[in-house]
């Protein structure tokens, strides 16, 4: 009887699609009403989402990456808000990649550079990188890609610049990679079941994704689609295409995984509030003095043993307690006086900080540069440029990515000649002036390239090209007056030029030559020499 009662109760296909469209209706029926507390709090959603853990939720978390990225993620994100080493590690290594860029045309003969077809293309390409400000862009990027391991991403131009609009990573799964990065679905919940995302904030091809999603229809899920073919459905995830605009970026190129770049530190960041009190309590107890005093005894008792043979009653000690308590700062503790004799104790032993001990350690744990970052003790010149050629190899790793990025998008506006994209340098002065000295040593050899140029002294190819043509067509040399100097004077003329060497760059230096430089011991009366 009960089976029977069981089997009234289900209800067919047709009649559960029908109770799905009646819901759906009902949904429409009832808008979302937005106001601007809801909509900013739904922005803050896609990149904000700290999770603060204990010691022991994050050991368990990294015991099992594989299905802890959503904690660990959350962890990455609290660790930046409440600890400035973490932070200033993050935005030491996101911030060094300068993206200086180097496009190379693969298909162009000399013959073909001086072409109509080639100049039209050209312009298009000049065009694009015009509208799209890749420095910037892909540096917000790379750090998103330090805090999270990955980043999802529209790549959308609304008008007259090209921008990436990021895509929540809670709602974004890889799933996929083709001949330039990866393939990934989106889950279409986030403009369902959260209030206060207005779809129309993000580009049309969302609402073709949430028609495929809603009209019932069984479009099927074929993981093994090509990019441009990428049309399944599964539940309310939905393929997206690179076509579409659609793109990820990873840290760690070898696992799908997602996890953070700077998860192995999370164990020794959680102590920071811990070190943090026990420093305090130091400093608390080296600051406390207590003074001890020994109360004098009766020397001369007649009567053999008598009960608390002290000089002074408990009544004429508390009176001089109080009046030498009155003397003294109130860090100062008395417990009773006066006394024969009076000592001093405090709790002072050493001058090692327990927390600037626990930062330089936990900077050191990085693996990057952190003398850079803390300047807590003597800097060895060698030592300090071999580590940053380290952090440096660790950074340019992600070039590849991008450049694949370039040539995937910037070959979409050519028609008859294509590019490929190389992206170089980072932001050190000492790696800037090794990368002019190299471009200029080829230019004395008659090896001139432009591009090369271009971004050794960080500007765009086609900035420099304008501006060196600018300076043509005005006649800007004629403006200019040769400055006198030892190399252009001649010989048995004028002043005599300063001896010595030419000055080396300052990631050149010994130590010794740092302190010799930093002392203005080598500064003349004519100058540095």
């Amino acid at each position: 009887m009960e089976l029977e009662e069981r089997e009234v109760d289900q209800i067919s296909e047709k009649e559960t699609w029908d109770v799905i469209e009646f819901a759906r209706n009902l949904a429409g029926t009832y808008p979302t009403v937005f106001n601007p507390d809801l909509v900013n709090s739904r922005m803050k959603d896609v990149t904000m989402n700290p999770l603060a853990g204990e010691e022991t939720e994050i050991g368990r978390a990294l015991a099992d990456p594989k299905n802890s990225e959503l904690p660990l993620r959350g962890f990455s994100e609290y660790f930046e808000y409440t600890n400035m080493v973490y932070k200033r590690t993050l935005h030491y290594l996101g911030n060094m990649l300068a993206f200086d860029l180097v496009p190379i045309c693969t298909n162009a003969t000399a013959e073909d550079y001086k072409s109509p077809a080639y100049k039209k293309d050209e312009t298009k390409l000049f065009d694009f990188l015009d509208k799209f400000d890749y420095k910037n862009e892909f540096i917000k990027i790379t750090r998103q890609m330090l805090r999270q391991d990955a980043y999802f991403g529209f790549f959308r131009c609304d008008g007259s610049r090209y921008v990436f609009q990021e895509l929540p990573i809670n709602y974004s799964k890889i799933t996929g990679r083709f001949e330039h990065g990866y393939l990934f679905d989106f889950n279409m919940m986030w403009f369902m079941s959260q209030t206060g995302v207005d779809i129309n904030m993000y580009p049309p091809i969302f609402k073709k994704y949430l028609k495929r999603i809603m009209d019932g229809k069984n479009n099927g899920y074929f993981p093994s689609s090509a990019p441009d073919s990428r049309t399944g459905e599964w539940s309310y995830w939905t393929q997206t295409s690179p076509e579409d605009g659609l793109w990820a970026f990873k840290m760690n190129q070898e696992q799908i995984g997602q996890v953070p770049y700077f998860a192995p530190m999370f164990p020794d960041v959680v102590m920071a509030p811990l070190i943090r009190n026990l420093q305090k309590s130091r400093y608390i107890i080296e600051a406390s003095r207590i003074l001890v005093g020994i109360v004098p005894m009766m020397k001369d008792a007649k009567s053999g043993n008598v009960k608390d043979m002290f000089a002074l009653s408990p009544e004429a000690m508390g009176k001089f307690a109080n009046l030498f308590r009155q003397g003294l700062s109130k860090e100062i503790q008395v417990a009773i006086g006066p006394f024969e004799k009076v000592e001093s104790f405090d709790f002072h032993t050493t001058d090692y900080n327990l927390f600037e001990s626990y930062n330089k350690n936990l900077s050191a744990q990085t693996g990057i540069n952190s003398r850079l970052l803390f300047s807590v003790d003597k800097q060895n010149a060698v030592e300090t440029q071999a580590s940053i050629n380290v952090d440096e190899m660790v950074m340019t790793y992600l070039y590849p990515q991008f450049n694949h990025f370039m040539e995937y998008w910037a070959n979409k506006f050519t028609k008859k000649f294509k590019f490929k994209f190389v992206f170089e340098g980072t932001n050190f002065d000492a790696n800037r002036e090794k990368r002019q000295k190299q471009v200029m040593a080829l230019a004395a050899t008659g090896i001139v390239m432009e591009e090369k140029i271009a971004a050794a002294h960080g500007m765009a190819p086609q900035d420099m090209r304008r501006l060196m043509e600018k300076a043509k067509a005005t006649k800007f040399d004629e403006n200019c007056i040769l400055l006198l100097n030892q190399f252009t004077q001649p010989a048995g003329e004028g002043t005599k030029p300063a001896g010595g060497r030419p000055q080396k760059s300052s990631s050149e230096l010994s130590d010794s030559g740092q302190a010799t430089r930093g002392a203005g011991s080598n500064v003349a009366k004519g100058g540095d020499v």
